[in-house]
């Protein structure tokens, strides 16, 4: 037996806190595990033919402030991420 005071399994607050995935990595491996990840969850229902499970996952982006010489070092990841693949604009 199990006795668990949460409603059902999952629901404590890991599974709460995980509200973003990041495309964000310095290196062309880690990129491309986080990358083919995120499609498995955006195409959840396709990927595993759960018919009526869709995850409901939504890509909004992100929007960064910083200084000039933290603008700088983000525009060199921002190439680096870009020349992995990854889909960047900064305006």
């Amino acid at each position: 037996m199990i006795l668990e005071r949460r409603p059902a399994l999952g629901t404590w607050s890991t599974a709460a806190a995980t509200g973003a995935f990041r495309l964000q990595f310095d290196n062309p491996e880690e990129l491309a595990m986080v990358r083919e990840s995120v499609e498995f969850f955006l195409h959840f229902e396709e990927a595993t033919g759960l018919t009526g499970h869709d995850l409901g996952l939504e890509a909004r982006g992100y929007l960064w402030v910083a200084t000039d010489e933290g603008s700088r070092r983000a525009s060199a990841r921002s190439s680096s991420a870009s020349a992995s693949g990854a889909s960047v604009t900064s305006s």
